[in-house]
């Protein structure tokens, strides 16, 4: 297999977001730029230089008509885990076939089926009281430790006593696999249970629950989606929330305009791509 290099690495995704994107506002689905990929396109008009990803989000009501959706193509895909049972995380993507995504951290089963792709997450409803939004991220992010015992290899933690969680975590999982307790299945349909439990129309908070890493920064009002702006990215234009502003700064601070000091510009993701 030859290894994907970052400049085409980068041109594969930017062909899945066109795709992505012309089906969107063909059919009349809603989709926003999120994460580091909106931070890139109002802060640098493209990718963030050290980072190799795209992520978007959609309304739960369109992300659900997104999956059904979507149409039959040569070699790009959506992937989620009620089309696969080896699928290991509580998003979809849209995925290139064609290629390979090694993640290190994963068990060989789960890791097997991943390839180049954009992540498309749902904007779920959340309660409207603060108390409660912490509450149900903090029920997130034990969903999130409970997955990542399900899906990852035995490996090192930072530290002694973290090596032995996580290794502890991740045998407890696999003695309750083999028994036919558990299982990846059983997880993301609990967790996507869990994220779907507010309704997303009737709520005035909303937010990203398919994962667990910014936690309580991703409730909103859901004032700041009520409609969408064009932002260019990497020399084309796409949605992003009128309220990325807002949304922007809740996830990284008021200065996210900012440039990060050198020894903060790395990627945080452990994956190398393949052509198959």
């Amino acid at each position: 297999m030859k290894e994907i290099e970052l400049k085409e690495l980068r041109e594969i995704e930017l062909h899945i977001l066109d795709f992505v994107s012309n089906f969107c506002e063909n059919v009349g689905l809603t989709y926003f730029l999120c994460g580091g990929t909106l931070l890139g396109a109002v802060r640098h008009k493209g990718f963030i230089p050290w980072d190799d990803d795209i992520d978007i989000m959609m309304p739960r009501p369109d992300y659900e008509r997104f999956l059904i959706e979507f149409p039959e193509h040569e070699y790009l895909k959506v992937m989620c885990h009620r089309r696969d049972n080896h699928y290991p995380f509580a998003f979809a993507t849209v995925g290139d076939i064609r290629t390979w995504k090694y993640e290190k951290n994963l068990r060989k089963k789960y890791a097997k089926g991943l390839c180049v792709n954009v992540d498309v997450f749902p904007i779920d409803g959340l309660p409207d009281c603060p108390k409660e939004i912490k509450r149900f991220y903090s029920a997130i992010s034990l969903k999130g430790k409970i997955l990542q015992s399900a899906t990852y290899k035995l490996g090192k933690g930072k530290t002694l006593l973290s090596t032995m969680m996580k290794n502890i975590s991740i045998l407890l999982f696999r003695a309750t696999e083999i028994a036919g307790i558990n299982s990846l299945q059983k997880i993301l349909l609990k967790w996507n249970l869990l994220a779907s439990t507010f309704d997303f129309n009737s709520a005035h908070i909303v937010g990203i629950t398919a994962i667990s890493h910014y936690g309580i920064k991703e409730a909103n009002n859901k004032a700041i989606y009520s409609d969408k702006i064009k932002v260019e990215f990497e020399g084309k234009f796409y949605s992003a929330p009128v309220g990325y502003d807002t949304y922007l700064s809740q996830l990284y601070g008021k200065s996210y305009m900012d440039i990060p000091s050198k020894d903060k510009q790395f990627s945080h993701h452990i994956s190398k791509c393949y052509w198959k």
